[in-house]
């Protein structure tokens, strides 16, 4: 295999409201290190999420038809790939992120959330209803059509059902995650972690790889970004 082939990085792919931001954190905690979730990216973007993060149906689907969204997600796509060409270990989670990755880099591990649509309902605390989630996938699969999706080295399919500790040792089983880790950042990295805040648009990233690009507003000036 290649360089890039090496690289840990963890991709759980997932519709909106399958607990892959849920699943992302756990895992990240686990092994300490980064974890980013596209959702989270996007749905920060309308203020009542922020606020209380709970969205609706119409407000969702009004960002995902607004015009300005393809630029934003193109900025993010890019910033995670500054952060994997980084070789650092990282989680990235969300709908539609596999094809975040740029389609010739082959990440570690793949995991794919198979839940049912009555699950997905609950987990949104019944703000969307079967319909209107279905209507949103159908949205997300017509966003990416024309992208290609990124190999991986291992492949799993999870459901909401899994437990954790199942889940995290088929990580470790299966991928070596644990090893690749070791092989990437030594143990003074292992311990620091980093706030940094963008001041154009206040986002605030936590972890231990440098941004140089915020993903919500991509701002690359270095003087608008302050330690958090």
């Amino acid at each position: 295999m290649g360089e890039k082939s090496e690289i840990p990085v963890i991709l759980i792919c997932g519709p909106i409201y399958s607990q892959s931001l849920e699943l992302g954190k756990l895992i990240a905690e686990t092994y300490q290190v980064p974890h980013f979730s596209l959702d989270d990216i996007i749905l920060r973007l309308i203020p009542s999420y922020t606020k209380t993060q709970r969205t609706n149906y119409i407000e969702l689907m009004s960002l995902l038809k607004h015009k300005d969204l393809s630029s934003i997600m193109s900025k993010t796509f890019t910033f995670f790939n500054e952060l994997i060409g980084q070789k650092k270990p990282i989680i990235l989670s969300g709908s539609g992120i596999e094809f975040a990755v740029n389609s010739e880099i082959s990440v570690l591990l793949k995991l794919n959330i198979v839940t049912p649509l009555e699950f997905r309902v609950r987990h949104s605390h019944n703000t969307f209803g079967m319909d209107e989630l279905s209507t949103i996938d159908m949205y997300y699969k017509d966003i990416f059509k024309t992208f290609v999706s990124c190999k991986a080295r291992y492949e799993l399919t999870v459901t909401p059902q899994t437990q954790a500790e199942e889940t995290f040792a088929t990580v470790s089983k299966e991928s070596n995650f644990i090893t690749a880790i070791s092989e990437f950042k030594t143990t003074d990295d292992i311990s620091i972690i980093k706030r940094t805040k963008c001041l154009v648009c206040g986002l605030t990233y936590e972890g231990k790889v440098e941004v140089n690009i915020c993903p919500r507003c991509g701002n690359m000036d270095m003087d608008k970004f302050r330690d958090g």
